[in-house]
């Protein structure tokens, strides 16, 4: 799925140890990137898709982020919920037993006002002993914590990026 971004700056002549050196160590690095992962893919994690080869043919194929997410975090889900149109709630525990909360939704079809009153009305007392509530785009999600709460909010790309990437 990686995709190489012509950059005409770079011009090499012929096919040298240089060039291919440059190819391999920086352009698979930096320009491909974007295809290995996507910040865009969040704004709405329930339509994102793939080109994969599959019997040497290139198809579009859909993947589920929301499940994908869960098997990087070593979740055990307790429940996965579809409360309003997109938005999704994933309740889980951890291997270590820390309760988790996802909440997934698609940016356009759900602001931030939307996904923090509908979080007060209807997930805060479920979510008041969580240890994280994971959420997708930016979000001042934080505002609606109590005092009580001990919940720490972590956005879903930099786990999604950092767990797959980096551990």
């Amino acid at each position: 799925n990686m995709v190489l971004k012509r950059n005409d700056e770079f011009n090499f002549g012929e096919e040298s140890s240089f060039r291919e050196s440059y190819l391999l160590g920086y352009m698979l690095d930096t320009e491909t990137r974007d295809s290995l992962f996507s910040a865009k893919w969040f704004a709405h994690p329930f339509e994102v898709s793939l080109k994969i080869t599959r019997h040497n043919e290139m198809q579009e194929k859909k993947i589920d982020l929301v499940d994908t997410f869960n098997f990087l975090l070593g979740l055990y889900v307790d429940s996965i919920s579809w409360p309003k149109d997109g938005l999704c709630v994933v309740v889980g525990r951890t291997r270590r037993g820390e309760k988790n909360m996802i909440l997934w939704r698609d940016t356009d079809k759900v602001s931030n006002d939307d996904l923090n009153a509908f979080f007060v009305e209807n997930l805060a007392a479920l979510a008041a002993d969580a240890s994280r509530i994971y959420v997708n785009g930016d979000s001042n999600l934080g505002v609606t914590k109590d005092a009580s709460s001990m919940w720490q909010l972590e956005l879903t790309e930099a786990e999604f990026s950092k767990r797959m990437f980096e551990e």
